[in-house]
């Protein structure tokens, strides 16, 4: 993902539960351990991710997809790419937050190797929800 980037990912992020502005887009690129990502069709972006690393593990902040293009793999790819970068990087496990109540995310992510580690009560507003956390080792021994 290239900064010229944020206002198609941001557009994408008009779409999510939990939206992220494009500042907030634009200030990942001032954190030396973040990893963007983009998914795209043609010229356009059809979806985004973002992590950022701390030691030997990382954190998936963000996986979003134009709704258009849901259901076609497109989070399957960006979670594959950044699991293959984040292993080239030495990275043990990757960590993520998601809302309680985000069946088709806790399922997507379940399929994928991902396991329930932790609650953070009430840790969301706009709805109030708790956030589930969930744990992927990234390198095997």
């Amino acid at each position: 993902m290239e900064m010229a980037d944020a206002a198609m990912v941001a557009a994408i992020e008009q779409h999510e539960l939990s939206a992220w502005s494009r500042s907030l887009i634009e200030s990942e690129f001032e954190c030396e351990r973040s990893t963007l990502l983009v998914a795209t069709a043609g010229f356009s972006i059809i979806g985004w991710c973002c992590s950022r690393g701390i030691g030997e593990e990382a954190e998936l902040l963000k996986i979003g997809v134009l709704p258009d293009w849901r259901r076609r793999s497109v989070g399957t790819a960006l979670l594959a790419e950044l699991l293959e970068f984040l292993r080239l990087a030495d990275v043990e496990s990757l960590l993520l937050e998601v809302r309680s109540c985000n069946e088709i995310a806790l399922r997507f992510y379940s399929e994928r190797g991902f396991t329930l580690v932790g609650r953070r009560i009430n840790y969301y507003s706009h709805p109030d929800d708790d956030a589930l956390i969930m744990n992927k080792r990234v390198r095997s021994e």
